[in-house]
């Protein structure tokens, strides 16, 4: 969650930051801690362990890991750094009205259009995409693509600078409640050509599969720690009661 939070939360944030906590496993020019990914796994086990308030947004969990795998120089100079000191926020449009688990059928194009991609379509549960300042955006640059995935590609909107994105209020919805989500609209919105993800069309299935294999282990992680709490609690009362 990304919401508002408290000067506690705030002051714990800056005390991982300073030890390269925040994103373990991220080089340490772009502010991580620069350990490896199984060192990272051990230390968010114990952050669970401890019940410690975690910081794990789109852009630690995922926009950023791509990025420093599969992103421009340029890319990774302009948009890494402010996510790790939690100044830019960011979000995902992956999901769309008639496409959610299959992907491949979303329906939302990129066009070139000189400098810039004009993008139309709509973005469905956006989580956080009412506060977030940037968005990973998975369109169609060939929409007659073979199978349809070859055809996919990874943009990075930038909130505030993007004509023709309109961003809804939030979307009342069953089940899980702790984060807030939207829709996206585009209409003939104008992105930088330099915004899309790594500089090639086509990409963005490779980018999804590869992020999410890092988001995985951090999700995992944090279960295991969560579970092995639980389970010393439960022992422990056992033998008290």
């Amino acid at each position: 969650d990304v919401r508002p939070v408290s000067e506690r939360r705030r002051r714990w944030r800056q005390k991982l930051l300073e030890r390269g906590w925040i994103a373990p496993a991220w080089p340490k020019e772009y502010g991580g801690g620069g350990l490896s990914v199984k060192e990272q796994f051990i230390l968010n086990e114990e952050l669970a362990k401890a019940r410690a308030p975690r910081f794990m947004d789109v852009g630690l969990g995922w926009v950023g890991p791509t990025l420093i795998i599969h992103g421009t120089d340029e890319q990774r100079r302009r948009f890494l750094r402010p996510i790790p000191t939690g100044e830019e926020i960011w979000c995902q449009g992956f999901s769309e009205p008639n496409a959610g688990s299959d992907l491949q059928s979303i329906q939302t194009v990129a066009r070139r259009d000189g400098d810039f991609y004009v993008l139309n379509g709509t973005k469905m549960y956006v989580s956080n995409g009412i506060y977030g300042h940037l968005f990973a955006v998975l369109t169609k640059t060939d929409p007659q693509a073979q199978p349809p995935h070859r055809g996919m590609s990874t943009f990075l909107v930038e909130k505030a600078s993007t004509t023709g994105l309109t961003v809804g209020g939030q979307i009342q919805k069953l089940g899980y409640k702790g984060i807030d989500t939207t829709i996206f609209y585009f209409e003939e919105a104008r992105v930088p050509a330099a915004n899309l993800l790594g500089g090639e069309e086509g990409q963005g299935w490779l980018h999804i599969m590869s992020g999410i294999e890092v988001g995985r282990i951090n999700v995992a992680a944090r279960a295991v720690g969560v579970a092995t709490a639980a389970l010393e609690d439960a022992i422990r009362h056992a033998k008290q009661r």
